[in-house]
């Protein structure tokens, strides 16, 4: 994996990862999260058969030591998730929900 923060700071982003971005948008709450690292990890692979191209990118981020308030969490619009092992810190699964149904 390639560390993105030296990148994004060269980009003139380097802020989120002082701990000084809002992400209240993402939270609810501008306190709640910061952003720890980034990492970026791409595979090419030609062969006789084709090519076949991957890409994941993961922003590492930790909660402030409050307690976790229950919340409803409402799918109304499109996102990206990422499922991803705690210990090691490998992306497991990655996607993207894009078709929120009308109740």
């Amino acid at each position: 994996m390639d560390n993105l923060v030296p990148i994004l700071e060269q980009m003139g982003i380097g802020n989120m990862f002082k701990g000084n971005v809002d992400l209240s948008a993402l939270t609810g709450n501008a306190n709640d999260v910061t952003i720890d690292d980034a990492v970026h990890k791409a595979k090419i692979s030609v062969d006789e058969e084709g090519t076949i191209a991957a890409a994941a990118t993961a922003f590492i981020m930790s909660r402030s030591s409050r307690p976790v308030e229950p919340f409803k969490f409402r799918c109304n619009h499109p996102f990206i998730y990422f499922i991803f092992d705690k210990v090691t810190g490998s992306v497991l699964f990655m996607g993207v929900y894009n078709s929120p149904k009308s109740n």
